[in-house]
């Protein structure tokens, strides 16, 4: 039988709009194929509502459909529709043809990735990257002062300390939780060099050595395990090798969908599938099966920030703080995710369902399922970019977000990604000497609440001295932004300097200054009127600044923006020096400093804000320049700790 020829009025080939389930033709295989895909994955009659039915096609010109909800404020979601075997394909284009006329041919993913068709899979992209992608040759690396050795004559493994000695090895990725895991202490190193008992270590480790053996790899390294947990030394010698370790690992394995070590690389999938059987098919055999699955959204490829929290909920290990930089240094990632196996290297991205093959290359759009949400470049993408230093704001941002578990761990998570980017003398707490005024002009986001920290962490000037998300003005408009005659620092940084806390240049700090010049006013913090408060719950907006050396008349800001609440509360009532630190457009960004109580010479950050400088004169608005406002102001050094 000949493709179909019809113009059918209910889905009319490859001109898809709208679509009624209940107006499919009986004659239209079309109709059918759409009317049981849909009836099948949706509520027993399909999506509620009117819905679109908008065809699509991947690079290879394979179809799916994207569905609009129209009456639901709902994302759009997608069916794909793929065949088992080449011949099918084209018995499908002759029997249907139109939108169905190029079907991929496409493996089922099994409902967990442990069994033979999930190590093929994984031996297949480790071995095309390993013989065909030029950027991901190396050298054998040296190996880490310790790893796990997998392959023992008894079946389970134990601590290997290496000697400088090349070999690969593997790496994990993973979530810690709230149980309690096995680690190396002090105590246990010896009997861990000896034996570990694989039942004693929990499943995502046994099933990472597992995949370990599968790749033919003797070792892994477990953070747990071959960080001695109880040796500050040790524990800060072995974090500052982090980048390397994860750079120069043979392949990093991430259990992005566990939220902690009781989960496993093995987590079941969502595998449903629909199938639609044609018979009397020409060119091939008599019965022919399509087949329909969800479009799967590839949230693990996609920047953080583009993550509703429903997507976050099922990665759990993309809102850890230390694993941010280990999955974005990591040379080769293999991510076990919510509903596949996802491939990183150097230079490609491939995933179980076989829609992406370089996501650098393809419609962003496409591949999350038409979610226009996803607006973000992704992290790891980013990362290697050219000039990375230039999106060095955008890792801030992204990284502050981030779940950690210690306070003092604020550094040294980052400290990867910092040494890669940033050279360890131009680096002070998370702020660049060279960039010094840039990095300065960050403020903290009212959500989620920023904090202080329990312990020191940093600086006042420095935002790892805040938990919480931070952003930097500067970022807001990127484009001009280091033009001089739209962009300019307004003082200058005559020193910075840390006081680190362990041998990672990069980690910790025990105490900072920073000493700069610039123009300054006074300004009382004072509480507004109560009618001019909206809400119950005291925050940054029951505030304003009266600034007595400048007019009344111009418009300074009403709220200012305090770094936390804490910082707001201790401010109210109370005299802060404002110092002007940059410009953008003719508008100015001030730091808001207060006195240090035990040390009046030495003053600490509590804020940051913008202002417009205009007034309205007899009617008339008026917009000082940046000139006319400082002129007002004094000028003095000034040291912030």
């Amino acid at each position: 039988m000949e493709a179909e020829e019809n113009q059918c009025p209910a889905c009319y080939g490859t001109r898809i709009r709208r679509f009624f389930i209940e107006n499919a033709e009986p004659g239209c295989s079309s109709c059918q194929i759409l009317a049981g895909s849909l009836r099948h994955f949706y509520p027993s009659e399909g999506p509620r509502g009117k819905i679109n039915l908008i065809p699509n096609y991947f690079q290879d010109g394979s179809p799916y459909v994207q569905i609009s909800h129209k009456d639901e404020d709902l994302p759009p979601t997608g069916i794909v529709f793929h065949v088992s075997h080449r011949e099918d394909a084209q018995s499908v284009a002759l029997k249907v043809g139109g939108f169905f006329d190029n079907l991929a041919v496409r493996r089922d993913i099994e409902e967990v990735p442990s069994g033979q068709s999930s190590v093929d899979q994984i031996t297949t992209w480790t071995r095309r990257c390993r013989e065909s992608h030029a950027k991901c040759q190396r050298e054998t690396p040296t190996l880490p002062s310790r790893v796990i050795e997998v392959n023992t004559e008894d079946g389970n493994c134990r601590l290997y300390e290496s000697n400088g000695e090349r070999a690969e090895y593997i790496a994990l990725s993973h979530c810690w939780g709230k149980i309690t895991i096995l680690t190396t202490l002090k105590k246990s190193v010896k009997a861990h060099s000896n034996c570990i008992k694989l039942e004693t270590l929990p499943k995502t480790f046994q099933e990472a050595i597992q995949t370990t053996r599968n790749l033919g790899i003797r070792y892994i390294w477990i953070d747990s395990l071959c960080i001695v947990q109880d040796d500050a030394d040790d524990w800060a010698k072995e974090s500052a090798m982090m980048a390397s370790i994860y750079r120069n690992a043979y392949l990093t394995l991430a259990a992005t969908a566990a939220k902690d070590g009781s989960e496993g690389l093995f987590k079941s999938r969502q595998v449903d599938t629909y199938s639609h059987t044609l018979s009397g098919t020409q060119g091939g055999s008599d019965d022919v099966t399509i087949r329909a699955t969800l479009h799967r959204k590839h949230d693990c490829l996609r920047a953080v920030d583009d993550l509703s929290e429903s997507g976050l909920a099922s990665l759990p290990l993309m809102t850890r703080a230390w694993c941010f930089q280990e999955r974005l240094l990591s040379s080769r990632v293999l991510q076990f995710a919510a509903d596949e196996m996802v491939w990183e290297c150097e230079e490609a991205t491939s995933c179980e369902c076989d829609l992406v093959e370089d996501y650098m290359q393809h419609d962003w759009s496409q591949l999350t399922g038409g979610d226009v949400s996803a607006q973000e470049v992704p992290d790891r993408t980013l990362f290697r970019l050219p000039d990375m230093e230039k999106h060095w704001f955008r890792l801030v941002r992204t990284y502050t977000v981030l779940n950690i578990t210690k306070d003092f761990d604020r550094l040294p998570a980052l400290s990867g990604i910092a040494s890669t980017l940033v050279a360890a003398d131009d680096y002070m707490a998370g702020i660049r000497r060279s960039s010094a005024l840039q990095d300065l002009a960050w403020l903290s986001t009212t959500s989620p609440p920023p904090r202080r920290p329990d312990t020191y962490v940093a600086p006042s000037w420095s935002w790892a001295s805040v938990i919480g998300r931070i952003q930097h003005i500067q970022a807001w408009n990127l484009e001009g932004a280091n033009k001089p005659e739209v962009s300019a620092g307004l003082a200058q940084v005559k020193s910075v300097s840390t006081v680190k806390s362990t041998v990672d240049r990069f980690g910790r700090v025990k105490a900072g200054e920073l000493r700069i010049c610039g123009t300054y006013f006074n300004a009382l913090v004072k509480q507004k009127d109560k009618s001019e408060i909206i809400g119950s719950t005291f925050g940054q907006h029951w505030l304003t600044l009266e600034i007595p050396d400048l007019p009344q008349s111009v418009g300074w800001p009403k709220e200012a923006s305090f770094d936390t609440v804490e910082d707001a509360r201790e401010a109210v009532g109370r005299s802060v020096r404002i110092l002007a630190l940059w410009s953008q457009y003719g508008d100015i960004a001030f730091l808001m400093l207060a006195r240090q109580s035990h040390i009046p010479s030495r003053f600490r950050r509590i804020g940051l804000f913008k202002t417009v400088p205009i007034a309205s004169i007899e009617g008339k608005v008026k917009k000082f320049t940046v000139d006319e406002v400082l002129e007002k102001g004094r000028k003095l050094d000034i040291t912030i700790v």
